[in-house]
């Protein structure tokens, strides 16, 4: 949300943007490490876990996490971005 206002740099704002962006890459991977229920029964099959994460939610991580990165690593060359980012919370539901 602070997103939408006009905030000097700092590097507090920086430090937060990186350990969010950091946070929430560290979180796809950890869902291909993290068991499942799939049809009443949990699944800690590493391959089928893959599967699954891959069918379901990866896409949708990767498309909220990717604006993050871009804004991070091309200084504000995609701005516009950074408005996507804040589709995290709905993932974070």
């Amino acid at each position: 949300p602070l997103e939408f206002l006009e905030l000097p740099d700092s590097f507090a704002l920086s430090l937060m943007a990186w350990l969010v962006a950091v946070y929430w890459t560290a979180d796809i991977f950890a869902s291909f490490a993290t068991g499942q229920f799939i049809n009443g029964k949990i699944v800690l099959n590493p391959k089928k876990i893959a599967h699954r994460y891959l069918q379901t939610w990866f896409t949708f991580d990767v498309l909220i996490v990717l604006p993050d990165w871009l804004s991070l690593t091309l200084e504000d060359k995609f701005e516009f971005l950074t408005k996507f980012s804040l589709l995290r919370g709905v993932r974070a539901l």
